[in-house]
């Protein structure tokens, strides 16, 4: 698992001279800088994790002190996926299920001058080309299209998507958003890709304020020509990017240790602990499925932990794959049992072996791969 030849070898300096960039420009325009908070809790009672920079941003929709100034915000975040689409280890995600997000929030009114801002912040501060910049809007809503049809009109891209994609909820009743997302391309890739949006929030149909924000590691890996956000983020640091199930892998066990971190433990009940335990099925699985020991697993893990090794999240992983490795030998030795005990007593394998792999916690991919040996 080496690294990646052809990645930049100072993405580590460009994701933090990214963030600094973005607050920096910010705050010269009178914007105030919030601190980011933990994943978990949530400080948004409407979410589990923080998954957005409106998660912390969004307590000061009814400060209008603070938002007459504007807010600005570097989050980390984790935006975790159905146990279906975690279970199904065909299915890769486009996003890192955890990321940084940069973010503003700045009083109604102000659409303008926040796509503004941001456009200057894509082209002036960060160099792209504004030929490399695609803005995509719907006609539907002429409050968010009608000015980047007047200012950018060769590269606004009007109803290229369904209409959904133009719109935002946030959980709350009444609080809603309509806005644009840019897309940019490299000099390496011909593709217009999403790197972020700006907003219009509205509570009951009454514009309350407006939001612009985008994915640090997204947005470098457009306009380095990157395949994917992952390959841009902390974790290739020190590991190559590969498509498909290492990719899957990786941000499993990323997700993992950002978990771990807020302190949060596996089990059964309780909505987080459920989620960090599913976490750790897929790194479990595809750890023996790609052939990764777990000395491997010990190294990365602790190269990308570094800032946080008096926790020993590289031990409490390995505890807990070694707990997942006594589940599936116990699940092993009894399949020779169910078999025989249905012989004798006419009970269909099935549904015997299923209520197995489900008193220990199996996923039945794991349980497929045991009864295919």
């Amino acid at each position: 698992m080496e690294r990646v030849i052809g990645t930049p070898p100072d993405l580590c300096e460009r994701r933090t001279n990214l963030e600094s960039s973005f607050l920096t420009f910010y705050q010269k325009l009178g914007y105030k800088v919030q601190r980011p908070v933990s994943i978990y809790p949530s400080v948004d009672e409407t979410t589990l994790f923080v998954g957005s920079t409106i998660s912390v941003l969004k307590k000061s929709l009814g400060t209008n002190a603070d938002l007459r100034e504007g807010i600005c915000l570097v989050q980390p975040c984790l935006r975790t996926q159905p146990r279906r689409d975690l279970a199904n280890m065909a299915y890769i995600p486009d996003y890192n299920s955890f990321f940084h997000q940069a973010g503003i929030l700045t009083g109604s009114g102000s659409y303008k001058e926040v796509c503004d801002t941001a456009f200057d912040f894509l082209t002036s501060l960060l160099m792209i080309q504004p030929e490399f910049i695609r803005v995509q809007t719907s006609s539907q809503f002429p409050e968010i299209s009608d000015y980047w049809k007047k200012r950018f009109p060769n590269n606004t891209i009007a109803d290229s998507h369904p209409q959904n994609y133009y719109k935002w909820r946030y959980g709350e009743d009444g609080l809603t958003g309509v806005g644009i997302t840019f897309s940019v391309r490299s000099n390496l890739i011909s593709e217009y890709r999403d790197i972020g949006n700006v907003i219009i929030m509205s509570k009951d149909t009454k514009e309350t304020a407006i939001e612009w924000g985008f994915g640090i590691e997204t947005l470098l890996s457009r306009i380095h020509g990157l395949p994917k956000p992952q390959s841009a983020s902390r974790i290739c640091d020190f590991v190559s990017f590969e498509p498909g199930p290492k990719e899957k892998f990786l941000d499993a066990l990323v997700a993992s240790i950002e978990m771990l971190k807020s302190d949060i433990r596996p089990g059964r009940s309780g909505g987080e602990k459920q989620i960090l335990r599913d976490h750790l099925k897929v790194v479990h699985f595809l750890g023996r499925k790609l052939n990764i020991d777990r000395e491997t697993i010990k190294n990365l893990i602790d190269q990308y932990s570094i800032d946080c090794n008096s926790l020993d999240i590289s031990g409490r992983i390995l505890e807990l794959l070694q707990i997942r490795d006594g589940k599936l030998n116990e699940y092993m030795e009894n399949v020779p049992k169910v078999i025989g005990s249905c012989k004798s007593s006419g009970a269909k394998v099935e549904d015997k072996l299923r209520n197995l792999a489900g008193r220990l916690g199996l996923w039945a991919i794991e349980t497929e791969e045991v009864e295919t040996l």
